[in-house]
């Protein structure tokens, strides 16, 4: 019997899921450039930092969000590495989307509403300025839904339960960072599907520090 997760999300009521997150980031400080440390927690063995891609015939990239061209090859790879398909993981999703998360949520759990006691149950945060929605599910029913609902919304962090990587993406950057261990970042870095670039807990971004990692061609 194929598991209802395998072919679409399910709200997560949080309790003890997140805690490990929380203690392991850097705390953010208004006014000073975030650091890698504040979007990934400590303990991984290896920290990679994607570039989002140009919008469909755009010079702009999605901040907070990755679309297909870095969600599909990424999986592959992640495949490639460990068969996980069928194991589950759990997805954030800032609430601060709108619209958009709405319609994202839908495509996800199948559900066209849900009580404000689901929402409230599944809602966490990681520090003081912002919250999110939490999902679980299969990576496959991730997937399975990517066509489905918005491309310039994906989870702002994503994790498996064995927590063996974790992927993050602030909403002020058009790039994602991914904490894993040595052999995933190694695939990750070699790619020729994805633009990335090897940082540490320690490097500081910002919008400026951004263009920077990946210098604009034309200056």
């Amino acid at each position: 019997m194929t598991d209802k997760r395998d072919e679409q999300l399910v709200f997560e009521t949080v309790s003890t899921q997140v805690d490990w997150i929380r203690d392991l980031l850097v705390e953010a400080i208004p006014g000073t450039a975030t650091q890698v440390g504040s979007m990934v927690p400590r303990g991984y063995d290896k920290y990679v930092c994607i570039q989002h891609p140009l919008h469909s015939g755009g010079s702009q990239r999605y901040p907070g969000s990755v679309d297909a061209q870095v969600m599909n090859p990424l999986m592959l790879i992640m495949s490639r590495w460990r068969d996980s398909e069928g194991e589950d993981a759990y997805y954030a999703f800032w609430s601060g989307m709108g619209l958009n998360l709405d319609e994202t949520l839908q495509a996800l759990t199948s559900m066209k509403t849900w009580s404000s006691e689901t929402e409230k149950s599944s809602t966490f945060s990681v520090d003081k300025f912002r919250s999110y929605l939490l999902l679980r599910g299969s990576t496959k029913a991730l997937s399975a839904a990517r066509d489905s609902f918005p491309d310039s919304l994906s989870p702002q962090m994503w994790w498996p339960t064995n927590k063996l990587w974790f992927f993050a993406s602030d909403i002020d950057f058009e790039f994602s960072i991914l904490g894993c261990n040595n052999v995933l970042g190694t695939m990750v870095l070699n790619s020729y599907d994805l633009v990335s670039i090897e940082v540490s807990l320690s490097t500081e971004l910002s919008g400026e520090n951004g263009n920077l990692l990946w210098p604009d061609p034309e200056n």
